[in-house]
């Protein structure tokens, strides 16, 4: 499978965010699930996706650089980078 860039998935806004993050799929995606990490690797978030779009609040991230990946069903549909100022 050819991996499709992310914004032909899904957008983000504002990037960077400060409170909170709104994330747009273009399509329904069943059963899938956003997972937030850190530089480290760590899992830092993970919200179900419930509809086409979603906000997610920032809660107790700190300030710096954040990799997301939109996972359904074990596979990833799609990935980027995301920053919290």
């Amino acid at each position: 499978a050819d991996n499709l860039p992310s914004d032909n998935i899904l957008s983000l806004y504002p990037n960077p965010f400060s409170s909170s993050i709104t994330i747009v799929t273009k399509k329904e995606f069943e059963n899938s699930t956003i997972i937030i990490f850190d530089v480290l690797g760590q899992e830092v978030k993970r919200e179900k996706i419930t509809s086409q779009k979603i906000t997610i609040d920032r809660d107790n991230l700190t300030r710096g650089i954040y990799f997301y990946r939109l996972m359904q069903e074990n596979t990833i549909i799609a990935s980027g980078k995301l920053i919290a100022k």
